[in-house]
Protein backbone atom coordinates (compact mmCIF):
# COMPACT_ATOMS: atom_id res chain seq x y z
CA UNK A 1 0.00 0.00 0.00
CA UNK A 2 1.34 3.59 -0.63
CA UNK A 3 2.49 5.99 1.62
CA UNK A 4 3.86 9.17 1.81
CA UNK A 5 6.71 11.05 3.41
CA UNK A 6 5.26 12.99 6.36
CA UNK A 7 8.01 15.19 8.19
CA UNK A 8 10.68 14.55 10.72
CA UNK A 9 14.06 16.24 11.45
CA UNK A 10 16.13 13.64 10.04
CA UNK A 11 18.54 11.42 12.48
CA UNK A 12 19.55 13.19 15.60
CA UNK A 13 21.88 10.80 17.01
CA UNK A 14 23.19 6.61 16.32
CA UNK A 15 23.13 5.49 19.84
CA UNK A 16 20.00 6.33 22.43
CA UNK A 17 16.52 5.90 22.96
CA UNK A 18 14.72 5.75 20.02
CA UNK A 19 10.94 4.54 19.55
CA UNK A 20 9.30 3.14 16.59
CA UNK A 21 5.14 3.75 16.46
CA UNK A 22 3.36 2.39 13.52
CA UNK A 23 -0.13 0.94 12.61
CA UNK A 24 -0.43 -2.88 12.21
CA UNK A 25 -3.33 -4.87 10.87
CA UNK A 26 -3.60 -8.36 12.19
CA UNK A 27 -6.79 -10.93 11.83
CA UNK A 28 -7.95 -10.86 15.33
CA UNK A 29 -6.99 -7.57 16.55
CA UNK A 30 -8.00 -5.31 12.57
CA UNK A 31 -5.48 -2.04 13.02
CA UNK A 32 -3.93 -1.10 16.03
CA UNK A 33 -1.27 0.70 16.87
CA UNK A 34 2.40 -0.11 18.34
CA UNK A 35 5.03 1.03 20.12
CA UNK A 36 8.72 -0.90 20.08
CA UNK A 37 11.36 0.36 21.43
CA UNK A 38 15.49 0.56 20.16
CA UNK A 39 18.98 1.60 21.90
CA UNK A 40 20.50 1.95 18.17
CA UNK A 41 19.11 4.43 15.24
CA UNK A 42 19.75 2.02 12.17
CA UNK A 43 17.76 -1.35 14.22
CA UNK A 44 14.51 1.57 14.66
CA UNK A 45 15.75 2.60 11.16
CA UNK A 46 15.83 -0.90 9.52
CA UNK A 47 11.41 -1.13 11.28
CA UNK A 48 10.17 1.62 10.02
CA UNK A 49 11.51 0.84 6.69
CA UNK A 50 10.16 -2.50 6.56
CA UNK A 51 6.52 -1.15 7.23
CA UNK A 52 4.03 -0.50 4.69
CA UNK A 53 1.76 1.55 6.54
CA UNK A 54 1.95 4.82 8.82
CA UNK A 55 4.54 5.22 11.11
CA UNK A 56 6.89 7.77 12.84
CA UNK A 57 10.48 7.20 14.53
CA UNK A 58 11.27 9.31 17.07
CA UNK A 59 13.95 10.27 19.34
CA UNK A 60 12.77 10.16 23.14
CA UNK A 61 16.79 10.05 24.52
CA UNK A 62 16.09 13.46 26.43
CA UNK A 63 12.62 14.57 25.10
CA UNK A 64 10.40 13.38 22.05
CA UNK A 65 12.21 14.69 18.77
CA UNK A 66 10.59 13.39 15.64
CA UNK A 67 13.21 11.88 13.33
CA UNK A 68 10.85 11.25 10.61
CA UNK A 69 7.23 9.74 9.54
CA UNK A 70 4.94 8.81 6.97
CA UNK A 71 1.65 8.12 6.62
CA UNK A 72 -0.46 5.74 4.82
CA UNK A 73 -2.15 6.74 1.70
CA UNK A 74 -5.89 5.13 1.11
CA UNK A 75 -8.76 5.91 -1.24
CA UNK A 76 -12.54 5.79 0.24
CA UNK A 77 -15.34 5.75 -1.26
CA UNK A 78 -18.82 7.08 0.93
CA UNK A 79 -22.93 8.07 0.05
CA UNK A 80 -23.70 10.89 1.14
CA UNK A 81 -27.94 11.45 1.32
CA UNK A 82 -29.90 14.69 2.28
CA UNK A 83 -31.47 15.29 5.25
CA UNK A 84 -34.78 16.39 4.03
CA UNK A 85 -36.67 14.81 1.11
CA UNK A 86 -36.82 14.49 -1.58
CA UNK A 87 -33.89 12.39 -0.62
CA UNK A 88 -30.90 12.67 -2.83
CA UNK A 89 -28.13 10.44 -2.77
CA UNK A 90 -24.42 11.56 -3.46
CA UNK A 91 -20.97 9.52 -3.92
CA UNK A 92 -17.87 11.12 -2.64
CA UNK A 93 -14.38 10.18 -2.71
CA UNK A 94 -11.48 11.27 -0.26
CA UNK A 95 -8.10 10.42 0.22
CA UNK A 96 -7.30 9.20 4.24
CA UNK A 97 -5.00 6.80 6.21
CA UNK A 98 -7.81 4.85 7.56
CA UNK A 99 -11.58 4.32 7.09
CA UNK A 100 -12.18 6.30 11.11
CA UNK A 101 -10.36 9.27 9.71
CA UNK A 102 -12.48 8.86 6.57
CA UNK A 103 -15.67 8.99 8.45
CA UNK A 104 -15.07 11.48 10.75
CA UNK A 105 -13.78 13.74 7.71
CA UNK A 106 -16.57 13.20 5.89
CA UNK A 107 -18.72 13.66 8.69
CA UNK A 108 -17.11 17.04 9.22
CA UNK A 109 -17.77 18.51 6.02
CA UNK A 110 -21.59 17.65 5.74
CA UNK A 111 -22.64 18.67 9.20
CA UNK A 112 -25.00 21.61 9.27
CA UNK A 113 -24.94 21.37 5.38
CA UNK A 114 -28.33 19.67 4.66
CA UNK A 115 -26.26 16.11 4.36
CA UNK A 116 -25.50 13.64 6.08
CA UNK A 117 -22.97 10.18 5.94
CA UNK A 118 -25.29 7.11 5.34
CA UNK A 119 -24.08 3.99 8.04
CA UNK A 120 -21.25 1.97 6.80
CA UNK A 121 -21.04 3.13 3.37
CA UNK A 122 -18.03 4.30 3.90
CA UNK A 123 -15.32 1.64 1.83
CA UNK A 124 -11.76 1.60 0.79
CA UNK A 125 -11.24 0.73 -3.01
CA UNK A 126 -8.77 0.39 -4.96
CA UNK A 127 -6.92 4.03 -7.03
CA UNK A 128 -8.16 2.43 -10.49
CA UNK A 129 -11.89 2.50 -8.86
CA UNK A 130 -11.03 5.76 -7.15
CA UNK A 131 -9.64 7.36 -10.13
CA UNK A 132 -12.71 6.00 -12.45
CA UNK A 133 -15.12 8.57 -10.22
CA UNK A 134 -15.86 11.81 -11.68
CA UNK A 135 -13.72 14.19 -10.24
CA UNK A 136 -16.98 16.52 -9.12
CA UNK A 137 -17.19 13.50 -6.68
CA UNK A 138 -14.33 14.26 -5.08
CA UNK A 139 -15.21 15.55 -1.48
CA UNK A 140 -13.70 19.48 -1.31
CA UNK A 141 -15.36 19.87 -4.88
CA UNK A 142 -18.58 18.81 -3.58
CA UNK A 143 -18.54 21.03 -0.29
CA UNK A 144 -17.47 24.37 -2.17
CA UNK A 145 -20.43 23.31 -4.65
CA UNK A 146 -22.52 23.54 -1.27
CA UNK A 147 -21.39 26.99 -0.08
CA UNK A 148 -22.06 28.36 -3.59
Amino acid sequence: MPTEYFGGQGQIRQIGSFEVHYTATTPKRGRHNRIRRFTEYDKAQALYDSIDDSAAIWDVTHYGELCEAKTRVAHFVATAQTIRPPRVTKALRVISSDEEGATALISHHLRRRGWKLLDGSVGEVTKAEYEALSPADDLKAFVETLTK
